[in-house]
């Protein structure tokens, strides 16, 4: 049944959600744009508002008793290809790298009303006008911020929105065009510098306890290296669950390089014994 009620504005009542959808939409489009109130009210067989369309083009409901929390493309494609369900956001003037649609999403409850995302996507230009590139935002404390990006060329970035190799991370390191994974090693990331004696380099070398074994998830394949809650102090990382193999590197190296003063100090020493 459709009415016009005193606000002046369309209400629709029916039991068949998908009689509701077709009329709903018929409905909208012939609805006078001389209203001053909401252009579309559809109701469900109590009287409740289940879904409206608002006259700044807001689109709302309760998400329960009327069913447009799922939104269905119907193709001809039965073995291959793709439904596309497109949503465009058009620019008045030339488009720049940054812009293009997001979609935001929103949490309220008895006791909080929203007033911004606490998640995001965003779909933008990037370095072309058939070049696109996805950014994630996620809140924390109420503030959106950029976490994860994926380029038109197909470089990730996480926690860096311009990434210039197939896998960066904001804190410098990333994997190699080649795939190897490359520490951050900049002097501009580190702060307490100072260099490893050689008697603390002696000593964690002495303690550590190169083993043979296999992981969990993949019991087949040996591997050999160390047990991160056994090695030393100087080479464990703070939960002692992941090591670092150039903080071993760094040991070996500073290892080797005061075993080779030594081995030349011999060397002179044998020397000048031949002589006599």
């Amino acid at each position: 049944m459709e009415r016009k009620n005193a606000r002046g504005r369309f209400e629709v009542r029916f039991f068949s959600a998908g009689f509701a959808l077709i009329l709903a939409a018929f409905i909208w489009a012939v609805a006078s744009p001389a209203l001053s109130a909401d252009r579309l009210v559809v109701e469900d067989g109590s009287g409740k508002a289940v879904f409206n369309v608002q006259d700044n083009g807001g689109v709302t409901s309760d998400g329960i008793s009327f069913p447009v929390s799922k939104i269905i493309r119907t193709t001809s494609q039965t073995t291959a290809g793709r439904g596309v369900a497109a949503f465009e956001l058009k620019s008045t003037g030339n488009m720049v790298n940054g812009f293009g649609p997001s979609f935001e999403f929103w949490i309220s409850d008895n006791g909080h009303t929203a007033s911004k995302g606490i998640v995001t996507l965003e779909a933008v230009r990037d370095g072309g006008d058939q070049n696109g590139k996805l950014e994630i935002l996620t809140a924390s404390g109420g503030s959106l911020n950029y976490r994860m990006s994926i380029a038109s060329n197909g470089y990730v970035g996480i926690g860096n929105r311009n990434p210039s190799y197939p896998l960066q991370m904001g804190s410098g390191a990333y994997v190699s065009t080649g795939g190897v994974w490359i520490n951050a090693s900049s002097r501009a990331y580190k702060q307490d510098i100072k260099s490893l004696t050689r008697e603390d380099a002696a000593k964690t070398l002495t303690a550590l306890e190169p083993v043979q074994f296999s992981y969990k998830a993949d019991p087949e394949e040996q591997h050999i290296g160390f047990i991160a809650e056994d090695v030393p102090d100087l080479v464990a990382s703070k939960d002692r669950k992941g090591m670092s193999a150039m903080d071993v590197v760094a040991v070996l190296t500073k290892v080797v390089q005061d075993q080779q003063k030594t081995i030349e100090e011999l060397s002179k020493k044998v020397a000048a014994l031949e002589q006599k």
